[in-house]
C-alpha cells in the first residue's frame, strides 16, 4: 500500500468511526500499527504527520484509550514537549491521560492493598490505572518542570502500589 493510500485509507476508517459504524477493533489497530510504525521511523515533519493521522484514527475509536497516549509519548520523546501542540503537549496528555482514572490518588491508595479481594470489573480497572500510570512515569521523566500539578500524587500512589 502506498503512503496516499495508506492515508486514504485511515481516513475512511476514522470517518467511519466518527459516524459510528461498526468497524473490528482488530481492523482499527493493524492500520494504527501501520501509522505508528511510520510515525517512528520517518523524518522529523514527516513523523509529526504520520502521528497526527494515527492519533485522529485512534481517538475516534471508542475502545482504544492506550494508543492515543503511546502516540503522544512517542512524539514527546522524540522532539520534546512544546505547549499547545496537539501531540506535544505534556500538560494536556497528562490531564487526558487522567481521565481515564476513575478515582482520586487516595481512593486508588485505599483500593491497592486490598486489590484481590475486589470483583472482576474492579480488577480490570486497577489494571487499566497501571498502564495509564506507567505512561505517566514515562512522561514524568521529561522536562520540563514542573509537571503536571497532579501528576506527581499520583506518581507517589504508584510507587507505594508497586511496593505492595
Amino acid at each position: 500500500m502506498t503512503d496516499a493510500e495508506l492515508f486514504a485509507r485511515a481516513h475512511e476508517m476514522m470517518n467511519a468511526l466518527r459516524a459510528g459504524e461498526q468497524i473490528w477493533i482488530n481492523d482499527v489497530l493493524h492500520m494504527w500499527e501501520q501509522l505508528y510504525s511510520k510515525a517512528r521511523d520517518t523524518e522529523r515533519e514527516q513523523a509529526l504527520v504520520w502521528a497526527e493521522a494515527a492519533f485522529a484514527l485512534v481517538s475516534a475509536c471508542p475502545d482504544c484509550w492506550r494508543e492515543p497516549l503511546s502516540i503522544r509519548l512517542l512524539m514527546i520523546a522524540r522532539f520534546g514537549p512544546q505547549e499547545g501542540s496537539l501531540l506535544l503537549d505534556a500538560q494536556v496528555l497528562t490531564s487526558d491521560a487522567l481521565k481515564l482514572i476513575p478515582w482520586t490518588p487516595a481512593e486508588l491508595g485505599m483500593l491497592f492493598p486490598d486489590w484481590r479481594r475486589q470483583d472482576s470489573a474492579t480488577i480490570r480497572q486497577l489494571g487499566r490505572v497501571g498502564n495509564v500510570l506507567a505512561f505517566l512515569a514515562q512522561l514524568a521523566e521529561f522536562p520540563p518542570r514542573p509537571l503536571h500539578p497532579d501528576l506527581q500524587s499520583w506518581l507517589e500512589v504508584r510507587a507505594v502500589a508497586r511496593m505492595t
